[in-house]
C-alpha cells in the first residue's frame, strides 16, 4: 500500500508548508464483487475520505466521511453491450467538498457500452 503525503510548497500561499487544500491524508475503498456466469456482476464498494484541509487562510479542516455505492454490471450478446447501473452514497452521508460546498446525496448513473 503506498504512503502518499501531500505538501504545500508555494511560498505565496497562506498555507505554505502545510497540506495542499481539499487533498486528505488518508484515503482508502473496501469492496466485495460478485461475479455470475449469465455475465452480470455486482459490486459494494465503502470508501472513506480522510480529514482534509478546506481553507489556506484560516486552516479550517473538513471533517472526514465514509459513503457506500454499489454497481450492477450486464454484459449481454458475448459482452459486445454493457448495460452498467450504478449507486453513491446509498446511505446519504452528509460531507462537505469545500467549507460551505455540500457533497452529492444519494446518487444513480446508468451507462450503456457498446463495443464494435
Amino acid at each position: 500500500m503506498p504512503i502518499l503525503i501531500s505538501k504545500n510548497l508555494d511560498p505565496l500561499t497562506g498555507g505554505y508548508g502545510g497540506s495542499l487544500i481539499f487533498v486528505p491524508d488518508q484515503t482508502g475503498q473496501i469492496a466485495v464483487t460478485w461475479v455470475n456466469p449469465a455475465d452480470i456482476k455486482l459490486t459494494i464498494a465503502a470508501n472513506y475520505v480522510g480529514e482534509r484541509v478546506g481553507d489556506d487562510d484560516t486552516g479550517e479542516k473538513l471533517d472526514d466521511y465514509w459513503t457506500l455505492d454499489a454497481s450492477l454490471v450486464w454484459e449481454p450478446f458475448d459482452k459486445s453491450a454493457e448495460l452498467e447501473l450504478s449507486a453513491y452514497n446509498l446511505l446519504d452521508e452528509d460531507f462537505e467538498l469545500a467549507p460551505g460546498v455540500k457533497g452529492w446525496g444519494p446518487t444513480v448513473k446508468g451507462m450503456l457500452s457498446v463495443r464494435f
